[in-house]
């Protein structure tokens, strides 16, 4: 297994926003897909919070 940030793999921000909206969003209706892409997109980045690290 390989850690990695999402800034070192932005491409992937589609899919964690896809995993994150069916798990917490989707049912419940509170925020839209577009909403929580761009919370994930806010995390592409390599100093300081929010940060998403990616196990691959």
């Amino acid at each position: 297994m390989e850690f990695c940030l999402l800034a070192d793999d932005p491409s992937a921000a589609d899919t964690v926003a896809q995993w994150y909206y069916d798990q917490w969003c989707r049912a419940s209706g509170r925020h839209s897909f577009q909403f929580v892409r761009e919370n994930v997109s806010s995390a592409i980045c390599r100093l300081g919070a929010p940060m998403i690290v990616l196990a691959k």
